[in-house]
């Protein structure tokens, strides 16, 4: 009987589990021969930014040029995302944590968020007559190496961990809307690709909405979380008290019953 009772407190409570999941490292260390000033590389993702133009002599005179064909030259908004080269429970907090430990002056152009929405607007002449392709922009990341810290929960294993963290690089010299751009390289990308046509990346204003329209979605799924999770918090708490410490008794005297 006892046995049984010991079985169903443990399986009343998800401990451990409940207690600790969901956190992350808090800390950072720079490393390597770059420390707290970084390193750039080109991002693994570019984007299209030009419709596909196969660029002959004749269409770049219809167009009033003799050696290029214009492009379509809009405000466009591109969705960018920063890196950890390892699996955490949570991207945020390790993101912040390099931003904190880098050098003053690459903290104040560097973004460092899960996510950043920046415009862009081309700056190349257009295709060069006498090819044919789309033009492309490659941001340009900035990254630190180093030793995590202050990992717990499901990351504890990860605490004195050597990673590679990357972000973006604001470019000062270069605004679009009156919003600063990232660093990042143009090209023309030679291509037969003839099916890329139309509007390559969606509008500046699109691209917002979009964003907002997530973030509204995403702040309603946290709402039904923390909502579950209070629920189970306060049934643990009118009994011994909530939180860790709920958890660990809760786990105690289940084992203990279990035993006798």
């Amino acid at each position: 009987m006892k046995s049984i009772i010991g079985i169903a407190l443990l399986s009343l409570f998800p401990t451990w589990a409940l207690c600790l999941s969901k956190r992350s490292c808090t800390s950072f260390e720079p490393q390597g021969e770059y420390g707290n000033k970084g390193y750039t590389m080109p991002s693994l993702k570019t984007f299209r930014t030009s419709e596909y133009i196969n660029c002959t002599t004749e269409l770049a005179r219809e167009k009033g040029e003799d050696d290029v064909c214009e492009v379509d030259r809009y405000t466009m908004g591109l969705t960018l995302n920063s890196t950890v080269n390892v699996s955490v429970s949570d991207i945020q907090p390790v993101l912040d944590a390099v931003k904190d430990a880098a050098s003053s002056d690459r903290r104040a152009k560097i973004d460092l968020n899960e996510t950043v929405l920046v415009p862009f607007k081309v700056s190349e002449e257009g295709i060069p007559a006498g090819k044919a392709g789309y033009l492309a922009f490659t941001p340009i990341m900035r990254c630190w190496e180093g030793l995590l810290g202050d990992c717990s929960g499901d990351d504890e294993k990860l605490d004195g961990t050597v990673i590679e963290a990357c972000g973006y690089e604001y470019d000062d010299n270069n605004k679009a809307t009156g919003e600063r751009t990232v660093v990042g390289k143009e090209n023309v990308v030679q291509s037969d690709s003839k099916e890329l046509k139309g509007k390559p990346q969606p509008t500046w204003e699109e691209a917002k909405e979009k964003a907002e329209d997530e973030q509204d979605s995403d702040s309603d799924e946290k709402d039904k979380d923390e909502d579950n999770d209070n629920s189970a918090s306060t049934m643990t708490g009118q009994a011994l008290g909530s939180g860790i410490w709920g958890c660990v008794v809760w786990t105690v005297m289940g084992t203990l019953w279990g035993l006798m």
